[in-house]
């Protein structure tokens, strides 16, 4: 009998303890926010197939205050100049700041999450940033893994769209690739007809 109380004793102190310990562990899995400046070209894959648009993210962080751009090239559009077709730039923005942007530091990664919600529906994304550790505490540079992608819940399209990001691989020089457009930059300018 004093075998099972002391048995039932210890459950509840592991209970205890445990609850204690779990805001410990989320604080811990929630470290600050090292400043960054770090960069990747990614993909959008829907349904097997790769999306041949690049889409440059670059994350930057200073003081715990992080924002999100992405710009879009290489997404052929018929063109407004010519009878062809053109990629325009695309830039889009978050951030903390704004709230439509969470940073969150996992070890060596960061984790950004952003919601949007417009005509066409709601939506998350998610990036996980992979960094090797700089030495002395100096701003992260080097991106050395990456996952992402995002769920929308599309009003248009009636079904729940989910995209994965795949991004571009190298090796050396920063892992820079030259890529060739599939077609002709249009860029904006000053309408100066009359």
């Amino acid at each position: 009998m004093k075998h099972r109380a002391r048995s039932k004793f210890a459950r509840i102190a592991l209970l205890l303890l445990g609850g204690l310990m779990l805001p410990i562990i989320s604080a811990w899995a929630e470290q600050k926010i090292p400043d960054a400046k770090i960069r990747v070209t990614i993909q959008q894959k829907e349904a097997g197939k790769l999306n041949p648009a690049l889409h440059v993210q670059e994350l930057v962080c200073t003081n715990g205050g992080c924002s999100l751009t992405s710009i879009t090239i290489n997404d052929c559009r018929p063109s407004p100049a010519s009878n062809g077709v053109a990629s325009p730039i695309i830039i889009e923005r978050s951030s903390t700041i704004g709230g439509d942007l969470k940073i969150t530091n996992e070890g060596n990664t960061l984790v950004a999450i952003e919601t949007n919600s417009d005509i066409g529906g709601d939506s998350v994304t998610t990036q996980r940033f992979k960094y090797e550790k700089p030495r002395d505490n100096r701003i992260i540079t080097k991106l050395i893994g990456y996952s992402g992608g995002f769920v929308k819940n599309s009003i248009v399209a009636q079904q729940v769209l989910t995209v994965e990001y795949v991004p571009l691989t190298g090796q050396n020089r920063g892992a820079y690739k030259e890529i060739k457009l599939d077609c002709p930059m249009g860029l904006p300018g000053i309408d100066v007809s009359e």
